[in-house]
C-alpha cells in the first residue's frame, strides 16, 4: 500500500486521530459509539422525564421535581451509538488523470475517510464502481475490515465508463438503517441521471458527503496546444487553449455550480476536492475536536 502511505502525512493523521466525525441526524446503531441513536434509554445526556413505572432503577428518580410535586418522575437520556457508513469510490477511466491522479487521490481519501471512521467504532462498507459495480464489501468495524479495505484500494486500476446513478441505486438497496453515504468521484456523468440518485438517498434520511475531485490540469488549461482525449470512449481531438479557454471556463464552471447548488438543495454535504489541495485540508472541516 505504497501510495496510501504516502499521501497522508503521519503527523497529520495523528492530528485527525484526537478528531471526531458526528453527524447532526440521529442514527440507528447497534454498538456505543458517538452519534446520537433515536432510541431512547438511561445514559448518556439528558432528553426529558417520563412517569416513574414499577421496576424501574431508583437511581433515575429525579428527587428534585418529587421535592416540588411530590411525584416520582426519571429522567431519560439519549443514547449514543456508532453508525454505518458506505464509501463509494469511482475507479472509472476519467479517474485516470492528472498528477496527482484523480484515482490516487480518491482512494487516499476513502482510506483515511474509513480509518477516522473506523478507529471511532463505526461501521464500515466500501463499494468501488465504473460502469457497474466492480466491488462490494459489506460494512464492519473491525481492525481486519481496515485492512481489507486498505488492499482493496491498492490493488484496483480505473477501467470502464462512468454509472454514478447505478452505484448509488445499489446503496441505497443495501441501506438498512438510517447512517452515511461517502461518494468520491470525478462525477463526469450528466446531472439529470446523478442528481436524482443522490436525492434517493436523502429520502431516506441518510447523510450524504460527495466529494468532487477534480484535477488541476482540468481547471486550467496550458498555454500549448492539447489533445483532448476521452479515457472512457478513447475520442480524441487537437485543439488551441487560446481558441476554446473562456468558453471551457464558462461551461466547467456551470457543470460545477450545477451539482454544488442541488447538493445544497439537496441537503447534502458537497466538498469541491481539487487535487492540489492537501487532502486533510478536505477532511477537517467535516471534523470537531474530541472532547
Amino acid at each position: 500500500m505504497p501510495y496510501l502511505i504516502v499521501m497522508i502525512n503521519p503527523k497529520i493523521l495523528f492530528k485527525l486521530k484526537k478528531m471526531e466525525f458526528r453527524i447532526k441526524s440521529l442514527v440507528e446503531g447497534k454498538l456505543v459509539g458517538i452519534h446520537r441513536s433515536p432510541y431512547h434509554g438511561f445514559s448518556v445526556e439528558f432528553k426529558e422525564h417520563r412517569s416513574y413505572n414499577p421496576g424501574d432503577p431508583l437511581k433515575y428518580v429525579d428527587w428534585k421535581v418529587y421535592a416540588r410535586t411530590d411525584k416520582f418522575f426519571v429522567k431519560l437520556f439519549e443514547q449514543e451509538t456508532n453508525l454505518t457508513a458506505w464509501i463509494l469510490v469511482d475507479v472509472s477511466s476519467s479517474m485516470d488523470y492528472g498528477e496527482p491522479r484523480k484515482f490516487d487521490y480518491a482512494t487516499t481519501l476513502a482510506a483515511l475517510w474509513s480509518y477516522l471512521l473506523i478507529q471511532q467504532k463505526d461501521e464500515v462498507g466500501l463499494l468501488l464502481f465504473s460502469d457497474n459495480v466492480l466491488q462490494e464489501l459489506p460494512p464492519s468495524s473491525t481492525r481486519r475490515q481496515l485492512f481489507k479495505i486498505f488492499e482493496l484500494l491498492d490493488s484496483f486500476k480505473p477501467i470502464g465508463k462512468t454509472a454514478i446513478d447505478q452505484a448509488l441505486h445499489k446503496v441505497s438497496d443495501n441501506l438498512t438503517r438510517k447512517g452515511v453515504v461517502i461518494l468520491i468521484s470525478d462525477l463526469w456523468q450528466p446531472h439529470d441521471q446523478v442528481l436524482p440518485s443522490l436525492q434517493l438517498i436523502r429520502t431516506k434520511d441518510n447523510h450524504m458527503m460527495v466529494f468532487h475531485v477534480i484535477s488541476n490540469d482540468e481547471l486550467v488549461l496550458p498555454a500549448e496546444r492539447l489533445r483532448f482525449k476521452d479515457l472512457e470512449v478513447n475520442d480524441e481531438i487537437l485543439v488551441n487553449p487560446t481558441d476554446i479557454r473562456d468558453s471551457y471556463e464558462r461551461l466547467l464552471k456551470a457543470w460545477i455550480d450545477e451539482y454544488r447548488v442541488n447538493c445544497l438543495k439537496y441537503q447534502i454535504a458537497y466538498q469541491f476536492t481539487p487535487t492540489y489541495e492537501p487532502i486533510e485540508k478536505i477532511v477537517l472541516p467535516f471534523l470537531s475536536l474530541r472532547r
